[in-house]
């Protein structure tokens, strides 16, 4: 039975996840985010200001929690294999720190088993300790929706488990502490882990149809844009939209989720083939759209707006426009690219739309809240075109 009578607790990653999580538990608890970006913990120090919360890339200075948070990014391989280097790398640090009595608690995404067949072996042989005996395991998946200021940590459902019950217990009493939609305490490990991989793969799947779908119907004349509309009349029509899934949340769910998979091929590997694919599907349609429009002009000029792999965020991790923007530069067009809201990267290449820009087709690739506000007919050319990722659709601009 652990005992933690005065929680002190460290939480390993100050991203999206970490940073929000942090903030939550240091309204409530003496607690230190840990970050190795020396920039990012010296730029938190000025902006948060919590009594109980302080930053630091020091690990020396964790010495006295015994309650561990692990938020780190997990990714995959050029294979698509998990690759498991940060969450082990955040393992052996904690593994130094650990204690008898302390609590482990996982909430990067993971495929079932890893944390209980990979990280806690990890945690034994450098701790010296044993298992469900000096220290204890929780997994609590993380449910953050980057840029959503809607659905917070907060107000949504938080998902616990624990390596036993009393174990379960304690991690779902912390969370129920900061999260006034509650908790759901899994009956394993194992479950919490799996859970958050389908909620995931379920979207990925889910956005792979429309995909489908609206490159077919596009192919063939018909709007997929329209019969969306009609089809969203009918009650239990799902309303996903076409997209170019990025980020590492939905490929890395079903990625992970297939890697459990003893067959090649399933519905987990096809739509992510299709997702993978899209950009060079855009890419065929646009141009063969401007061939029609403009057949005899040599020098097309196209626009990208936005390379953020989701709207109103300036991530660009694993943005999939910045693979549409390769592909579009094949075919021997001028392509200007414009995101203001994007951080700092080398494939956005204008800084500002201007009456002297004028373009044969926009793409708006990410649906920034500022692009709303454009006025498209100000840069484009006569007959130009406009085609909405989100919709699958062209439109008249000139």
């Amino acid at each position: 039975m652990i005992i933690i009578s005065n929680p002190h607790i460290a939480i390993f990653g100050l991203g999206n996840i970490g940073l929000p999580l942090a903030i939550a538990l240091g309204e409530k608890y003496p607690t230190i985010g840990f970050d190795i970006d020396a920039t990012k913990i010296e730029r938190l120090e000025s902006e948060v200001s919590l009594a109980n919360l302080s930053f630091t890339n020091n690990k020396n200075l964790l010495s006295n929690c015994n309650i561990f948070i692990i938020a780190v990014s997990t990714l995959v391989d050029k294979d698509g294999n998990p690759d498991l280097y940060h969450l082990l790398t955040a393992t052996q640090s904690i593994a130094l720190l650990l204690k008898k009595d302390d609590l482990v608690i996982y909430e990067s995404t993971v495929f079932p088993g890893c944390t209980e067949d990979i990280c806690v072996p990890v945690l034994e042989k450098i701790s010296g300790l044993k298992f469900n005996i000096d220290f204890f395991v929780g997994y609590s998946p993380e449910r953050i929706n980057t840029a959503d200021t809607i659905h917070t940590l907060k107000n949504t459902i938080k998902i616990t488990s624990g390596s036993n019950p009393e174990t379960a217990k304690r991690v779902d009493a912390l969370y129920r502490l900061i999260v006034e939609a509650g908790t759901y305490l899994a009956p394993s490990i194992r479950v919490a882990e799996a859970a958050k991989l389908i909620e995931n793969a379920q979207r990925d799947i889910n956005i792979s149809f429309m995909n489908n779908v609206a490159t077919i119907l596009t192919q063939n004349n018909i709007s997929f844009d329209e019969v969306w509309q009609a089809s969203s009349t009918k009650w239990n029509f799902l309303k996903f939209s076409p997209g170019l899934v990025g980020g590492d949340c939905l490929p890395l769910a079903s990625q992970y989720l297939n890697y459990l998979s003893d067959k090649t091929e399933n519905t987990l590997s096809v739509a992510r083939q299709i997702n993978d694919s899209l950009p060079q599907t855009i890419t065929k349609l646009v141009f063969a759209k401007l061939q029609v429009v403009f057949p005899q002009n040599a020098a097309l000029k196209v626009l990208v707006l936005g390379i953020s792999y989701k709207p109103n965020t300036p991530s660009i991790k694993g943005s999939l426009i910045i693979d549409l923007v390769e592909k579009l530069n094949t075919n021997k067009a001028q392509i200007d690219v414009f995101d203001p809201v994007a951080e700092p990267n080398n494939i956005v290449n204008i800084e500002s739309l201007s009456d002297n820009q004028q373009y044969h087709l926009v793409i708006r690739a990410t649906n920034h809240q500022i692009f709303e506000n454009l006025n498209y007919p100000d840069f484009a050319l006569p007959n130009a075109l406009l085609f909405n990722i989100s919709t699958f659709s062209f439109s008249s601009l000139r």
